[in-house]
């Protein structure tokens, strides 16, 4: 049981970024769909709804490419916890 634990731990330690930023960036494009175009739906009255929910959905969407980017980068480069 002790060998197995080791080795998860081992293996979790040589995980490069990539992994880990991938997350991130999934989380934060869920949340940024979540809870901001509700909030940009109720308080931008004097917006074009549809023009303000289009264009942060453009943004969301470039913001979260360039993330996924950036983790690709970081494939060979091992955390340093």
């Amino acid at each position: 049981m002790k060998a197995v634990i080791l080795l998860l731990f081992l293996n979790a330690c040589m995980l490069s970024n990539e992994q880990h930023l991938l997350e991130e960036c999934s989380k934060q494009k869920e949340r940024s769909y979540r809870y901001m175009i509700p909030i940009l739906e109720r308080f931008a009255p004097n917006v074009d709804s549809s023009d303000s929910g289009r264009v942060y959905v453009i943004n969301t969407e470039l913001v979260d490419r360039k993330c996924k980017s950036e983790a690709k980068n970081s494939r060979y480069q091992l955390r340093t916890n």
